[in-house]
């Protein structure tokens, strides 16, 4: 696989002297400022390139800390290289960004150490003040475009649970008085008054018992939406306060860490994967769509109605992620396109993105598609043209299989099998042989009395997966 410019292996890594940037050296001309701001860190850096790798395995095992270098780490400096975990804006490409938080916690080794560390949470607040600093001494000479998502990333890790409970957040002065200090920069500067930086800042106002500013509180409307077989589906109309911000944002963002995806709408805070995969691309309006409704299915109603049925990956036109809360369409068995939570809808790879795999459904309108319980293929018959019973020696016969399939994105094995039951195709190719094939038709000679049969198997060229096998009846040759 191609590691395009990754130079630096991945267990590598450059402890910081007094001579050294604070930034680590990534290729000019595609890591901006805002980039640097993100992936420094005070103790070591993230390694050169590691965006331009092709699988998520591949990435996320790139960004680790060395084991033998995690305890020996200040708490400062891993506060630092957690804050600045590159994928760290991540979480906003969930339905749920608490859920994208923890999915970002268990994929980071720097945040199981922090953990351990009894000075974290007065670190991590620490960390926090001072970004707010920055960002009111500096304004919009900040330097990175990312601050709505960056603070909000910051405020969401705060209330996550992970080292402070709310009870104790509650009761750290601490941090109420950095919540005020937040609140009241966020209301004096326009561009930090994003979609996601007004969700985190009215989470906070929420567990504060603080009285929310209407101006900037995030809301949806609730409402009733059927599936194409009728099932009520809830689905929500958000109200999204700053949302043109974080469209640029997400943009940026994707675009800067996510090079080997390809944009093709702004984000949105009114709709995600769920409403994109199941009602949007089928012709529904603009809605958001959460997994489940006060612990009720919700979106499997799109399935269980009966217009879909489980099959296999080859087969999937709908892709469903119970793990990760996440759904996308499946342009080829590699290949879909996604709604990214807020984010934008993107086209990526099946093992290139934010969410990890875990367990995955796929499903299909076409019922003639082999069931998720069945052998991963589909069957049919090869038929010949002039079917003599038996074939005589020495003669020419014409096989072929009724459906069609598109030789860019499939390829047909031809293969004459004999005994009594097809098996493997004949070691003795001088008894039979192909005289001319193409991908749904073969010409075959039989030069020795048997029984014999013709067998096609259909190949996926993205995943060499075979997805049909067609078999003729037995073949007398006398």
């Amino acid at each position: 696989m191609i590691k395009k410019i990754f130079t630096v292996a991945i267990a590598t890594v450059t402890l910081a002297t007094s001579c050294q940037s604070d930034y680590i050296d990534m290729p000019s001309d595609s890591l901006t400022a805002e980039t640097k701001v993100m992936s420094r860190s005070a103790g070591f850096s993230f390694p050169d390139g590691w965006q331009y790798l092709e699988t998520n395995d591949e990435r996320w095992a790139a960004l680790q800390i060395p084991e033998d270098m995690l305890s020996t780490m200040s708490t400062e400096d891993l506060v630092e290289a957690c804050m600045t975990y590159p994928l760290a804006l991540d979480c906003f490409a969930y339905n749920d960004v608490q859920h994208g938080i923890a999915d970002i916690i268990a994929r980071f080794n720097g945040f199981a150490e922090l953990k351990n560390r009894s000075d974290a949470f007065d670190k991590v607040l620490d960390y926090y003040g001072r970004k707010l600093e920055e960002i009111e001494i500096l304004s919009n000479s900040l330097g990175y475009k990312f601050k709505p998502l960056l603070l909000s990333f910051y405020e969401q890790f705060i209330i996550s649970g992970y080292l402070y409970s709310i009870e104790e957040l509650k009761n750290s002065e601490k941090f109420v008085n950095l919540y005020y200090k937040a609140n009241e920069i966020h209301n004096s500067h326009e561009e930090l008054q994003g979609h996601n930086l007004t969700k985190s800042l009215s989470a906070i106002k929420e567990i504060l018992g603080i009285k929310i500013n209407p101006r900037f509180f995030f809301s949806s409307t609730l409402k009733t939406i059927y599936t194409k077989n009728g099932l009520p589906v809830i689905a929500r109309e958000h109200d999204c306060v700053g949302a043109s911000i974080d469209e640029q944002n997400g943009i940026d963002y994707i675009a800067e860490h996510y090079p080997n995806a390809k944009i093709v709408s702004k984000g949105s805070c009114r709709y995600n994967c769920h409403a994109y995969a199941w009602y949007i691309s089928e012709g529904g309006e603009m809605c958001w769509i959460n997994c489940t409704e006060n612990n009720i299915e919700n979106v499997s109603k799109f399935w269980t109605d009966g217009t879909y049925k489980e099959t296999h990956l080859d087969f999937a036109e709908k892709i469903y992620y119970p793990t990760t809360d996440h759904s996308a369409i499946a342009e080829t068995p590699v290949t879909y396109i996604s709604k990214w939570g807020d984010l934008p809808l993107v086209r990526h790879d099946s093992n290139y993105g934010p969410y990890s795999k875990g367990v995955v459904r796929y499903f299909t309108k076409d019922f003639s598609a082999p069931d998720i319980n069945e052998a991963p293929y589909k069957t049919g018959k090869v038929y010949w043209d002039m079917n003599p019973d038996p074939t005589p020696i020495n003669t020419y016969e014409d096989f072929s299989i009724s459906n069609y399939y598109d030789p860019s994105k499939y390829r047909t094995e031809i293969f004459i099998s004999g005994g009594k039951e097809p098996g493997e195709p004949l070691e003795d190719n001088s008894r039979a042989y192909i005289i001319s094939k193409s991908d749904n038709r073969a010409t075959i000679y039989f030069a020795s009395r048997g029984i014999y049969y013709i067998c096609f198997h259909v190949y996926s060229k993205y995943t060499s997966n075979c997805i049909a096998k067609y078999i003729s009846d037995e073949v007398y040759v006398l």
